[in-house]
């Protein structure tokens, strides 16, 4: 990944800190409070294995198992991008990796029964065990590396050149989205 050309004077060590600023002026003591009394009711809620899952876990599934499905929809992720640059085809990669997610989770709901042992295998069981994860932890894992994957990947001039509308911007529409996220 090449970094965009910066004008004279100018330097890559700002983006951190207005990075940071932008962090500390859109959080506030209340939505984590909230959100942590939320996930919290949604542990005692469901504290046993099976009571309220999505999708009914076989009892042969080990915790090993779960780690086959992120790599295997990494590995189906990179092969996907490769054909899609390497023939140059017209489709986005969000939607093809959509349809796989489709694909894979109507093969899971098809197999029917995850406690007949003719039926099942490991990415059945892995994919199984994805369904059920908890939202809120799923959010808090994920997001944060997509974010600054973005931030990283954006060309300074033009976060530069929308500065000014950002900090027009940020304070309100912070605010209504705290109100909204918290209730």
């Amino acid at each position: 990944m090449a970094l965009p050309r910066l004008r004279p004077g100018m330097s890559r060590s700002l983006v951190i800190p207005l990075l940071a600023i932008l962090l500390i002026c859109c959080s506030t003591e209340a939505q984590n409070e909230s959100a942590f009394n939320r996930t919290d009711a949604y542990v005692e809620q469901h504290k046993t294995r099976n009571e309220g899952d999505i999708v009914e876990i076989s009892d042969l599934a080990t915790a090993a198992d779960a780690m086959l499905f992120p790599w295997f929809v990494q590995f189906l992720g990179c092969v996907t991008l490769f054909i899609l640059r390497r023939f140059d085809l017209p489709f986005p990669y969000a939607a093809i990796m959509f349809i796989w997610g489709m694909i894979m989770g109507g093969l899971v709901v098809a197999l029917g029964d995850p406690n007949d042992e003719t039926k099942t295998n490991a990415l059945n069981d892995s994919i199984r065990q994805w369904a059920n994860i908890n939202p809120n932890l799923l959010l808090l894992v994920f997001l944060p590396g997509l974010i600054f994957k973005d931030a990283v990947e954006i060309p300074i001039n033009l976060f530069l050149a929308a500065i000014g509308t950002l900090t027009k911007f940020i304070p309100g529409a912070g605010t209504i989205a705290s109100f909204l996220i918290q209730y």
